[in-house]
């Protein structure tokens, strides 16, 4: 006979987990290019909250019902990329960016409002912009723009007191690029999106964890420190797909099979 607290099977976990966020047309067919990147840990919480009925005296319970059912998920990421902030704040996976880059060829007064550039290309009226000179990124400044110059002299506008300071080009070489902006405080609606949670067993098998359709909380928590790394927590409230979304038509469909008897995710392991 084994000894007291003998282990049963090899079913332990450690190591590092791959969280994968996608579109609800993508659940439980998510890869490593929807992974949020690295994380120091996640949790999976499902749980069930029940009433009891007591009776007799003294009383004792004589039966329970299941009451609500809920489930979440909760991951340390590492990772600040433009698209983890999005989805933190409700708004989504955010949109597809191309990136614009150029010199400002002349010195800028902190009261311009136009810039000469060795470039135009990829700029377009409204995008924002971050001027900066090298190797001195306290010199930031943001600005709107309002007008392009396409022909010589290539130029750029925008609104008066845009800038935060003056640069002389005999100083460093002036940067200015589109910056790829983070909404804030823009997002009223509730972003839905599928995830996967992915694990590598004791025996070197992946134990997969899919969620149809989760929310984030609408939190985001952004710190820094100089001793370390920082990090940032998500999480993640699992829902249960209503029947028009994997019906004919919907964003589920595909999964039409399995969400009748795997409401709200399913767990695959060895």
């Amino acid at each position: 006979m084994a000894s007291l607290g003998t282990a049963q099977t090899n079913a332990f976990s450690i190591g590092t987990a791959e969280l994968r966020l996608g579109q609800l047309s993508s659940a439980g067919q998510l890869s490593q290019a929807n992974s949020v990147g690295v994380i120091d840990d996640a949790a999976v919480n499902i749980s069930r909250n029940v009433a009891e009925l007591k009776g007799g005296f003294p009383q004792k319970v004589i039966a329970t019902a299941v009451t609500e059912k809920n489930g979440k998920i909760t991951a340390t990421l590492r990772e600040y990329s433009r698209r983890n902030l999005n989805l933190l704040l409700g708004n989504g996976f955010g949109t597809t960016f191309t990136a614009a880059t150029a010199t400002v060829t002349a010195d800028l007064a902190q009261s311009a409002t136009s810039a000469t550039v060795d470039s135009v290309t990829g700029f377009a009226v409204g995008d924002f912009v971050v001027i900066y000179q090298e190797g001195k990124p306290e010199t930031v400044s943001i600005a709107q723009l309002t007008a392009i110059a396409s022909s010589a002299p290539l130029g750029v506008s925008f609104a008066a007191n845009s800038l935060s300071t003056s640069y002389v080009a005999a100083d460093g070489v002036i940067h200015i690029y589109k910056a790829n902006s983070v909404a804030v405080g823009k997002s009223n609606a509730v972003e839905y999106f599928s995830a996967s949670l992915v694990q590598q067993s004791q025996a070197g098998k992946p134990l997969v964890w899919d969620l149809w359709k989760v929310s984030a909380n609408g939190a985001l928590d952004y710190a820094t420190n100089a001793k370390d790394f920082a990090s940032m927590k998500m999480e993640l409230q699992v829902i249960e797909p209503s029947l028009s979304e994997y019906a004919v038509g919907g964003a589920l469909e595909h999964l039409a099979a399995v969400i009748p008897g795997h409401p709200m995710g399913r767990f695959v392991g060895e």
